[in-house]
């Protein structure tokens, strides 16, 4: 058998009217086994002999370029019934050519309509039947949805940025704006206007539309806890509001600017200082975050924390000043202690700093796709280290790319 395959999407649906028997397919199928026929949501038989009954089906056109045709039995469809038929082949390779004799061409015809009317049907179903971006997004990725822990029980929202968020289910009207779930009927601004709130006792779930301004990445929510380690306060003082977390810990959720002005060192090592107690990766989005000291990163299990940035082409620390010496610290102290991966940043150096990523008795040191300008050092430094690697990371006006101590 050897067919084209045209550029149609594997699916159609019909509504169908009274008595209605005969409906087109549109599109190449290759076995009567790879059709799906459901009517009213209910999968439907078929027949190779005529069809018996309006719950079974018989086909023509099977393994023939440009589709074919579908005939119900008697006494046909009701007005009204919804028809969906689509090609839903396994996605397998069922066949192996010979390695030799004469060439199959046959075979190999067979072969390539399989392998195009899989990647149709896949298509359909990825760009056609789930929720994606659009061509013309202003983003250039999305985070992942939440962890399922997370998100059980919970409502898929967006935060300002567009990226996804889970809420509390419920809510709606009432002062949530911004395409927030008002859960609660307290949505804020930004931090500080929730920290000067009168709150009341029963709201349990706060937002912010940003930290600093509606609609910069620190959008978030928060939950009331009394017992809350790391938190946001209101009611001058009397309340914590404990930041949800979903996935990692985000830099801009924190207070970081990342405005290339402000010296973000200082809410930098506490984010880094609270993923490390709670667990949690560090997410630092789009910005050029501006640090005046190093950044000691906690080695060790189970307080080690990945450092992830969101591109080299849009997140970035810039280390200013001689008192930076080392940069990303990791330091093991003595022994040998794991330590987390550092991944997707841009770093550089001005007025004096030193190093861009520094290593110390510590194994599976990992920089991966980073990208480290101007330290007057090492880009990345080594120093009694095992198992360390670097995975397409880029240097450039450094002193040196790499200096190692490792074994």
């Amino acid at each position: 058998m050897s067919i084209l395959i045209n550029d149609r999407a594997p699916r159609v649906h019909y509504l169908a009217t009274a008595g209605q028997t005969v409906f087109s397919i549109p599109f190449e199928w290759l076995a009567n086994t790879d059709l799906k026929v459901y009517v009213n949501e209910a999968l439907m038989t078929f027949s190779a002999s005529p069809p018996i009954n309006a719950s079974t089906y018989s086909t023509s056109g099977v393994g023939v370029s440009g589709g074919g045709s579908l005939t119900f039995g008697a006494p046909g469809r009701v007005a009204g019934d919804e028809v969906v038929i689509y090609r839903n082949m396994p996605i397998a390779r069922t066949s192996d050519l010979p390695t030799s004799g004469p060439f199959p061409v046959p075979a190999l015809n067979d072969t390539f309509d399989a392998q195009v009317a899989m990647i149709q049907q896949t298509e359909v179903n990825v760009e056609q039947r789930t929720l994606r971006m659009s061509p013309y997004d202003f983003l250039e990725t999305i985070r992942p949805i939440p962890n399922w822990s997370d998100r059980a029980g919970k409502a898929l929202a967006f935060d300002a940025q567009g990226h996804p968020i889970v809420v509390a289910p419920g809510g709606g009207g009432g002062g949530g704006g911004g395409g927030v779930p008002d859960t609660a009927g307290a949505v804020f601004d930004t931090v500080a206007d929730l920290f000067v709130a009168d709150v009341p006792s029963t709201v349990m779930v706060v937002f912010t539309r940003g930290y600093y301004a509606v609609g910069d990445p620190g959008a978030a929510e928060y939950v009331r806890n009394p017992a809350a380690t790391y938190y946001e306060v209101s009611n001058s003082g009397s309340v914590r509001w404990q930041l949800v977390h979903h996935g990692g810990m985000n830099a801009r959720q924190w207070g970081c600017k990342g405005d290339n002005i402000a010296d973000d060192a200082i809410k930098l090592q506490s984010l880094i200082n609270a993923a490390s107690a709670l667990r949690k990766h560090v997410f630092i989005p789009g910005g050029i975050y501006r640090c005046t000291t190093n950044l000691l990163v906690p080695v060790g299990t189970p307080g080690m924390v990945d450092i992830r940035g969101e591109s080299t082409y849009v997140s970035a620390i810039m280390f200013d000043g001689a008192a930076v010496t080392h940069g990303f610290y990791y330091n093991g102290v003595v022994g040998y202690m794991m330590c987390g991966e550092i991944s997707d940043l841009r770093i550089e150096g001005v007025n004096g700093a030193k190093r861009g990523i520094s290593f110390f008795h510590v194994y599976r040191a990992s920089a991966v796709r980073c990208t480290i300008f101007n330290v007057l050092g090492a880009g990345t430094y080594f120093d009694e280290t095992l198992m360390s690697r670097l995975v397409h990371c880029q240097f450039g006006g450094c002193g040196s790319a790499r200096r190692s101590a490792s074994r």
